[in-house]
């Protein structure tokens, strides 16, 4: 993994009061170890993207058009929270 990707991810886990590795995230379903609020979703969404706006090699690992452009930051950081997101809490 890329040290970007490895970033996002350490900020994902931060998030919900967890320390990321390797190891929790090989079961296919480590997703559903931590749950957050809608709230926290949008802010690290907002995170993620300020992030990919300031860090440009940051666009190249998760994006496949690594514009800076707010727009597709955004929704770089939206796909990846839908493919690696926590479970929203209900």
């Amino acid at each position: 993994m890329n040290k970007h990707t490895i970033t996002v991810f350490q900020e994902l886990f931060r998030r919900v009061g967890d320390e990321y590795s390797l190891e929790k995230t090989a079961d296919d379903f480590w997703f559903n170890q931590h749950e957050w609020t809608e709230e926290e979703q949008k802010n690290f969404i907002k995170w993620l993207t300020d992030y990919l706006m300031v860090h440009k090699e940051a666009r190249h690992e998760l994006m496949n058009f690594p514009i800076r452009n707010k727009k597709r930051c955004e929704q770089t950081a939206m796909w990846f929270n839908l493919q690696y997101g926590w479970k929203t809490k209900k």
